[in-house]
């Protein structure tokens, strides 16, 4: 799986690293541990593979040659996740780490200049992919990298465009006069329903994050939104309109609020006739499978901006 702002699967009890056996040895206990992460993250469990992540970071001997190595793999694993939660400021400092452990250098670099670029350091980004790249010259990945943060230097550089016309471009109007609701482009020209139309201000939904699904050539997007009791809401009060470069969601009344999510532009293409939402118990889950621009690129964030 890649980076990563969709169906998740229920979440499994995890046991205490205590219940490893005590005859084993710190190392295995460690290798266990990472097992048992790496399993949910496969899951998607993103936030209790971090957990188990630490745990077994916890376990490491200060200065044991033994467990050494399993430690810098422990930092990359627990960057990956927090980059994927859209923590990239906290990825950084257990990249920064990882980067103690020569044979991890590589990955800590690329790692390290994925969660700068995230975070729109673009000239410290570059600098870290160069790094990256001359301790593993003949990584594609990271080769690929460092072309695409060029690029987006060099078009940051001129007049503000993602080499997309229909993002480049200046938004529409907003023909709503009030400025409670917002100064946000139009996404279509449809109307929202006339009880969402109603509405007169919104309040930003600023809590998720996206898994860039790489089981099947980074065909698909996965957005995480966690909201307390919205299966318990009229799946009526809950509105969603995706476009090739964008989605908005609208939520009516929860817990007292009326909500919004603006995604536009998107870091790449979808394609919204096979878009779907789901509603969970206390989340939605969005499954965006990407346009045919988008494929096999790996999104490094949701949008653009």
């Amino acid at each position: 799986m890649s980076f990563g702002w969709g169906q998740t699967p229920a979440e499994p009890s995890l046991e205490p690293v205590s219940d490893v056996p005590a005859q084993q040895s710190q190392l295995q206990r460690m290798e266990a541990t990472k097992a048992r992460a790496n399993e949910l993250y496969k899951n998607g469990e993103l936030e209790q593979a971090l957990g188990l992540y630490r745990e077994g970071l916890g376990l490491a001997v200060e200065g044991s040659e033994e467990t050494a190595e399993l430690v810098g793999a422990l930092h990359l694993n627990s960057a990956l996740m927090l980059q994927k939660m859209g923590l990239h400021e906290e990825a950084l400092v257990h990249c920064s780490s990882a980067m103690s452990f020569p044979k991890h250098q590589n990955k800590a670099f690329f790692r390290q200049g994925q969660a700068q670029q995230a975070l729109g350091r673009l000239g410290a980004a570059k600098s870290s992919f160069e790094s990256a790249r001359d301790l593993d010259p003949q990584s594609t990945e990271i080769r690929r990298a460092l072309k695409a943060v060029k690029k987006e230097i060099e078009r940051q550089g001129q007049t503000f465009s993602w080499g997309d016309s229909s993002v480049g471009a200046s938004p529409k109007p907003n023909p709503n006069p009030n400025p409670s609701v917002g100064t946000e482009p139009e996404l279509s020209d449809k109307p929202l329903s006339s009880k969402f139309g109603k509405v007169d201000s919104w309040s930003e939904i600023r809590n998720y994050y996206f898994v860039d699904d790489d089981s099947d050539h980074f065909s698909l997007v996965q957005v995480t939104i966690p909201l307390e009791h919205i299966h318990q809401i009229s799946p009526t009060d809950i509105s969603i309109r995706f476009e090739p470069r964008s989605f908005v969601l609208h939520v009516l009344d929860l817990g007292g609020l009326n909500l919004r999510m603006i995604a536009d532009p998107l870091f790449g293409e979808i394609d919204p006739t096979k878009c779907k939402m789901r509603i969970k118990p206390n989340k939605i889950v969005l499954q965006m499978p990407k346009g045919p621009r988008s494929l096999s690129r790996p999104w490094e964030k949701l949008r653009i901006n």
